[in-house]
C-alpha cells in the first residue's frame, strides 16, 4: 500500500477508477483502529490482552476487492434500515414505498447499493474522548427505494479507556427511515481460524422478537428463556437445539434492551474470549440489537467465525405499529451512540 503520511494509505481502487484510502486512529494503551472510506469498514482492530500481546479481534479482508464481492457486510455500515423490512414495502404518512429486495422478496440492510458499499468521506480529528474518524455521506431521495435525501455522520473514536464509540447522527429533508448499525464481526482470540463457539456471551435482554423461516420477526416479543440462556458459552447456545435457534441455525436474532426509552446508554451485552481473557461489554442507547453468530459465513471465513452485536431498531418496525417508530422526520436529528469497551 502506498502510504501518505497521517495514518492514512491506499487501500485500492474502485471498478469506478475512485481510490479507497485506509485510515488509521489509536490510543496511547496499544488499540488501534483502521477503517476506509468504501463502507466505513473497519477493517482492523487491535486490543492488547492482560499479557501485553496485541490482537486484531475483528474479522478482516485483506484486499479491497474481497471487500466488494464479500456478502456478509463484514465490517460496514448499515443503513439507511439495518435489517429485515418485510416484502421490501412500507408506508409513511399514508404514503407507500417499495424498496429494493436482496434477500428473497424482502430487503436487507439498506438494499444492494446500501451504506456499506458507499463511499464516505473520511476526515481524522482530534476530540476530547480521542483521536476520531468522522465519515460523513449523502444519500439521495430515492435511493434503493427510500424517501427524502439524508446527510449522515457517524464518527469512529478511540478512547484511553480502551473504548470504541460509535456517534450516529443524520438529518433529512423529507420523512424517511433512519436505523443504522456497525455490522463488525468480533472474535477475541485475535485469531479468524478459530471460531467463536467457546466465548462466553452474557445478554442483557429479557426479551427478543422471535422470527419466520426467513428471519421476520413474527410481531410478538417472547422472553429469552424461550430462545437462550442470558449467560452461557456461544457453542451451548447455538447447540441447545431450542425451536428459535434451529431456525435461525444459531442466533440471529433481535433482543430488546431495558429502558431504552431513557436515551442513556445501557449496558447490553459481554463477550469473553478465554484463549486471550479480552472481554468486550457493550452499551448502547439504541432500542435494540441484533446477536448474529456468523452461521453462515463461507469462502474467506468458517462457519462461527465471528459474531456480530448490531445496536439497532426493533426489526421490520416500519411495518409493526406496536414497534417503536423508526421514521425520521425533517427538522428532527436522529442520534444514536454505541460503546465497545475492552479490557
Amino acid at each position: 500500500m502506498l502510504c501518505f503520511g497521517n495514518n492514512m494509505n491506499v487501500f485500492g481502487t474502485l471498478p469506478s477508477g475512485k481510490e479507497v484510502f485506509e485510515y488509521t486512529i489509536a490510543n496511547s494503551k496499544g488499540m488501534s483502529l483502521s477503517a476506509i472510506n468504501y463502507g466505513g469498514i473497519i477493517t482492523k482492530l487491535f486490543v492488547p490482552s492482560k499479557n501485553g500481546n496485541i490482537h486484531n479481534v475483528v474479522l478482516s479482508h485483506s484486499s479491497l476487492d474481497a471487500y466488494i464481492n464479500d456478502t456478509f457486510y463484514i465490517g460496514a455500515l448499515i443503513g439507511r434500515c439495518a435489517n429485515r423490512i418485510a416484502n421490501a414495502s412500507f408506508s409513511i404518512q399514508g404514503q407507500s414505498y417499495n424498496v429494493s429486495t436482496n434477500q428473497g422478496n424482502h430487503h436487507l440492510h439498506g438494499g444492494a447499493k446500501g451504506f456499506h458499499s458507499a463511499y464516505w468521506k473520511i476526515v481524522k480529528k482530534q476530540t476530547e474522548q480521542g483521536e476520531t474518524l468522522e465519515l460523513q455521506h449523502t444519500s439521495i431521495h430515492g435511493e434503493n427505494g427510500y424517501p427524502g435525501t439524508m446527510q449522515i455522520t457517524v464518527q469512529y473514536t478511540l478512547t484511553e479507556d480502551n473504548e470504541l464509540v460509535i456517534n450516529y447522527s443524520a438529518h433529512t429533508d423529507a420523512p424517511t427511515i433512519a436505523n443504522f448499525t456497525q455490522h463488525t464481526y468480533f472474535n477475541l482470540s485475535g485469531n479468524s481460524e478459530l471460531n467463536i463457539l467457546n466465548h462466553e456471551i452474557e445478554l442483557y435482554a429479557n426479551s427478543f422478537l422471535p422470527i419466520d423461516t426467513c428471519g421476520i420477526p413474527t410481531g410478538k416479543i417472547h422472553s429469552i428463556n424461550e430462545l437462550c440462556d442470558s449467560k452461557s458459552t456461544l457453542r451451548k447456545i447455538i447447540e441447545s437445539g431450542t425451536p428459535q435457534i434451529s431456525i435461525a441455525k444459531g442466533l440471529d436474532h433481535c433482543f430488546l434492551v431495558s429502558d431504552s426509552n431513557k436515551n442513556e446508554l445501557q449496558k447490553i451485552a459481554k463477550l469473553v474470549s478465554p484463549a486471550t481473557d479480552i472481554s468486550l461489554t457493550v452499551f448502547t442507547n439504541q432500542e435494540a440489537f441484533q446477536c448474529y453468530s456468523g452461521n453462515f459465513l463461507n469462502n474467506d471465513f468458517e462457519k462461527h467465525a465471528g459474531i456480530c452485536i448490531e445496536t439497532q431498531a426493533y426489526t421490520n418496525a416500519i411495518n409493526e405499529p406496536s414497534f417503536p417508530s423508526v421514521i425520521l422526520l425533517p427538522n428532527n436529528i436522529y442520534e444514536k451512540k454505541t460503546v465497545f469497551s475492552f479490557s
